[in-house]
């Protein structure tokens, strides 16, 4: 697993990285005004665009930290629950098969 989360750690941030950078003006409200070529801040329709990039930037924020930590994090736990139960039930079976089954 962690040759796997080493692998994918990479693409995934840099994925993430480009597309919050890239939804950040529209979250300040930095804008180029292309008729009069000049940069304008609080533009017209960063009141309107403003809360959709708020939410692109946190949710893709929070599920690249689910990604890459909590899910494998969960799936190594799962994982060594998994194998210590089925050793606990193991032990009752080789128990049972000892004794000629009951």
């Amino acid at each position: 697993m962690l040759d796997a989360g080493r692998i994918r750690l990479r693409p995934v941030v840099l994925t993430a990285a480009a597309t919050v950078l890239g939804v950040l003006p529209l979250a300040t409200g930095f804008d180029f005004d292309w008729r009069e070529f000049h940069f304008v801040i609080g533009a017209e329709s960063a009141e309107f665009w403003r809360p959709l990039a708020v939410a692109i930037i946190f949710g893709l924020t929070i599920s690249t930290f689910l990604t890459l930590v909590i899910v494998p994090t969960v799936f190594s736990l799962m994982d060594e629950w998994s194998q210590k139960i089925s050793g606990f039930f193991n032990r009752f079976r080789t128990i049972n098969n000892g004794n000629g089954g009951i």
